[in-house]
């Protein structure tokens, strides 16, 4: 069975509240149990909150891969199992989408749209957290157009969301 890789989007840390971040975090301590791969851009927000619900429970299954926009490792978070430092700026984008087996969003500003338009172009399912404002907010009830009818799932909590990622990582299995 080829191992599940997950890209997490959204909110950096300037656009991350308290809130959105607790949240996320607690995402990954859902992640952690299972035995995948977590993408993310490997910065602070989202991505930082991810990697250590993940990090943090000892009895882990998950890896948290951090793809970042410098060549310098010292500036991704620190919870990262990997560091892939790229030099692409915002282009290492393409690379957690198109890397990934399905997509999870959360909130989020520029990067985050440039990323769910990935998301279309490679027709990549995609979770979008409805109840936190941002891209991922918007299209939950929206389509990017209308080629990609399906691909973007809204949830508005965890256990939506736990039951969306089951039921994807079974379809692969």
């Amino acid at each position: 069975m080829k191992n599940q890789q997950i890209a997490i989007i959204g909110a950096n840390q300037d656009l991350c509240n308290q809130d959105l971040y607790d949240f996320v975090y607690q995402v990954g301590k859902i992640l952690s149990k299972f035995d995948i791969t977590v993408l993310n851009g490997g910065k602070g927000g989202v991505m930082e909150a991810v990697s250590k619900g993940i990090f943090e429970n000892k009895n882990r299954k998950a890896k948290i891969v951090g793809i970042l926009p410098e060549k310098d490792t010292s500036l991704g978070n620190n919870f990262l199992d990997i560091t892939i430092c790229t030099g692409l700026g915002e282009m290492r984008n393409s690379l957690i989408v198109s890397s990934a087996d399905f997509v999870i969003a959360f909130g989020g500003g520029s990067g985050t749209l440039i990323e769910l338009g990935f998301c279309a172009k490679y027709q990549k399912k995609t979770f979008c957290y409805k109840t936190e404002t941002g891209w991922s907010s918007y299209f939950s009830e929206h389509n990017i157009d209308e080629r990609n009818s399906g691909l973007l799932v809204c949830f508005s909590n965890i256990e939506e969301l736990e039951s969306l990622i089951n039921l994807e990582l079974k379809k692969s299995s």
